[in-house]
Parts: structure tokens; sequence; C-alpha cells
């Protein structure tokens, strides 16, 4: 999902503050399965070192 919403193509203003407020609004979009996801599974760890 980040992958695609960050993507090139995703981009019509390029200039810094159109990439941070952009940046931020993804962040926010994720907060909320990240949060789920954590909460049922628990913290990110390596599975595989």
């Amino acid at each position: 999902m980040y992958v695609v919403m960050a993507g090139q193509d995703s981009w019509d203003d390029r200039s810094e503050d159109g990439v941070e407020a952009a940046q931020e609004e993804i962040d926010a979009a994720l907060q909320e399965p990240v949060t789920t996801l954590t909460t049922r599974w628990g913290d990110p760890g390596v599975i595989d070192p």
C-alpha cells in the first residue's frame, strides 16, 4: 500500500512542501492499520535474521 501511495505517478506537486504534506497524509492514513496490527500481534521484529 505504501509503495502505491508514494509511487512517482502519484505526485503532482514535487516541491518540498508538497512532498512533506503528502508524506504526512500517507503516514496518517497508515497509522490506523499499524495500530490495529500492532495491538493484535505485537511490535514488529526480525523473523529470520
